[in-house]
């Protein structure tokens, strides 16, 4: 199976060329001797001139004696003649970190130490004048580009670039590393990236500006830059970033070197919903649909993929997908969402969502062929998840026809994350998977509660103990007939008026009162379900509202 990682991991800054050497100067001694003589002012003036003019420039010093005498002490001399020298191009200003010593002693001879005149030209001080350069680094359709001085008083060649990629939950676990956002949201990832500039194992960082361009394997724009910090544990923190594509096939995020030796992970956030891999951030990217060139949606954990061409030329990941999450009770009596389903049976253990429409650019956009494949995140027994889609009724609600039984499951490894997985091969506006219980009518026991009251509308009952939602019309007599189950206090009223103004709710006190309704917590007695002027009923958007489907 292909990932598509973000990032193409590659060693952009690696492979530095050397520093080149500018010109070099010797400076040459008497036997036992170290002092700098006037000999040397000459070469001397033209290295500090040179350094001076050109700030980039860096200088190595290597000390050399003859072979007379012990060799621990030639060492100790040719330290004491780069001392001289290296002092006198202080004493002028030059900076001490823009010299590198060397004492060699008479271990590098470069003449024949077996003649006067070899061993007079051994007794030497070398100065190479090094100067850094502006180098560019290319490396498919990844390209960095590092200024002479960048890293000053270092040369390029002597910084070490590494890439530490994070592309799997083991590797977040083993970098200690969190899919949180400083502002307590999650990330959707494909990739983490950690670039490290240093010298001899230390950080450095650029002091001039450097653009890292990396390569991605897809431009979405609505990815953020976010920075990782944190001593306990590595989190997220949104950053801006300028986004670029590259010519021809190239395409690639570019960064600046702040950002080198940080944690870097070019996302976009969580959507807000289940959140059932809030520790893989890479699930996402594990899944067949993500993990291929087809084009996918994705909203709430739940994902949608769609055949090519269903949106026309359109690729269905660009589009904004307009949905809701039907969560509470208040969700279902406002779509006017029943529990039941077209054979007579109810669904219970629901999660639904409403794919309301489809847009780019906040234009419209109509599916040009039906159909798609859902992918529905679970936690629970998957063997009885069945998939539903929405359908009106008589009285404009909305009824479930099943579906079938999920065509697959898909489980994402290095998480508890489970999917249930189903193609349809119609369009759907209403989609639920659940479990289907017995038929609606075996609910129907010894009780009924009758209401009458001509400016009811309309009656919601919600059955807490099956988890089931239905309405009810004003019969005949003129009376609202409600099944209940044996236990009224499993089961929550809701009248609504048809001025459309109140709406009154039974609860569980319902098993006491009977009958009987509530105004500001104050329970009133009344032979009928009725509105009572100036007073204030339980609305919908009160304690009902929020009670969990």
């Amino acid at each position: 199976m292909r990932r598509t990682s973000l990032f193409t991991l590659l060693s952009i800054l690696a492979n530095f060329t050397f520093a080149q050497s500018k010109f070099t100067r010797h400076f040459y001694f008497e036997s036992d001797s170290f002092n700098v003589t006037q000999s040397h002012n000459s070469g001397l003036n033209y290295i500090i001139s040179e350094l001076h003019k050109n700030p980039y420039y860096r200088i190595q010093i290597d000390g050399n004696t003859d072979s007379i005498g012990d060799r621990n002490y030639n060492v100790e001399l040719s330290k004491k003649r780069i001392k001289s020298i290296s002092e006198e191009l202080i004493s002028h200003g030059i900076r001490r970190d823009r010299i590198k010593v060397s004492a060699k002693g008479e271990e590098w001879p470069k003449f024949n130490n077996g003649t006067d005149a070899g061993k007079s030209l051994n007794r030497r001080v070398d100065v190479l004048v090094l100067m850094d350069r502006d180098s560019c680094f290319k490396d498919g359709c990844a390209q960095t580009c590092i200024p002479k001085g960048t890293f000053d008083p270092y040369f390029t060649n002597e910084i070490e670039i590494k890439f530490i990629p994070i592309t799997n939950v083991q590797q977040m676990q083993e970098n200690n590393i969190s899919a949180q956002t400083t502002s307590g949201g999650y990330l959707i990832s494909s990739g983490m990236l950690r670039v490290t500039s240093t010298y001899r194992g230390s950080p450095v960082y650029p002091k001039k500006n450097v653009t890292i361009r990396v390569p991605a394997y897809k431009l979405d724009q609505t990815f953020q830059l976010y920075e990782g910090s944190g001593s306990q544990s590595v989190q997220w923190t949104q950053k801006k970033i300028e986004m670029k594509r590259g010519s021809g096939d190239c395409q690639y995020f570019e960064i600046d070197g702040s950002y080198l030796n940080k944690w870097v992970n070019l996302d976009k956030p969580r959507p807000k919903g289940n959140m059932i891999c809030v520790n893989n951030p890479f699930a996402y990217r594990d899944m067949p649909s993500i993990d291929s060139d087809s084009s996918v949606v994705i909203q709430n954990d739940i994902v949608l993929s769609f055949s090519e061409g269903t949106f026309g030329t359109i690729n269905p990941s660009n589009l904004d997908v307009q949905s809701t999450r039907v969560t509470t009770l208040c969700d279902m009596i406002q779509n006017r969402m029943t529990s039941a389903t077209t054979d007579n049976k109810i669904v219970k253990d629901k999660d639904i969502l409403i794919l309301n429409s489809f847009k780019l650019r906040d234009s419209l956009i109509h599916p040009k062929n039906p159909g798609f494949t859902a992918y529905f995140p679970a936690t629970e027994d998957l063997k009885d998840k069945e998939f539903f889609t929405g359908v009106r009724g008589q009285n404009n609600e909305i009824i479930w026809a099943s579906a079938g039984k999920a065509d697959s499951v898909y489980n994402i490894e290095g998480c508890s994350c489970k999917y249930v997985v189903k193609s349809f091969n119609q369009n759907a506006e209403f989609l639920n998977v659940g479990v289907s219980s017995e038929k609606s009518s075996d609910l129907i026991n010894r009780q009924k509660l009758l209401i009458r009251d001509d400016n009811v509308n309309e009656i919601f009952v919600y059955d807490k103990f099956h988890k089931s939602l239905s309405v009810v019309k004003i019969d005949s007599n003129g009376r609202f007939v409600i099944p209940v189950i044996d236990d009224l206090s499993k089961i929550i009223i809701v009248a609504t008026y048809k001025s459309g103004k109140d709406q009154f709710l039974f609860d569980s006190k319902l098993s006491t009162c009977h009958r009987r309704w509530f105004h500001n917590e104050r329970i009133v007695k009344s032979k009928h379900f009725r509105k009572v002027e100036g007073k204030k009923g339980f609305r919908l958007k009160s304690v009902s509202c929020r009670s969990k489907i």
